[in-house]
């Protein structure tokens, strides 16, 4: 945090995640909902229902969407 104050965010587990599929070659979409700012590891304050509230209207509008050629 120190070295990049401007962060808000950060995806650890969707990079690892994406580095595999591209390793891979398998196409991926992550979607993703905030539940607190980079470097809060406070667990109270954080908004888990709330992203996941937010991922999964991520998640319905692709799935809404007719598929796209990932290639």
């Amino acid at each position: 945090m120190d070295q990049y104050p401007e962060v808000v965010a950060e995806d650890m587990e969707g990079f690892a995640v994406a580095l595999a599929c591209r390793l891979a070659g398998v196409p991926l979409v992550i979607a993703r909902g905030v539940s607190n700012e980079v470097g809060n590891r406070n667990h109270d304050r954080w908004q888990i229902p709330e992203a996941l509230d937010a991922a999964w209207l991520i998640v319905s509008d692709l799935l809404s969407q007719p598929r796209w050629d990932a290639s």
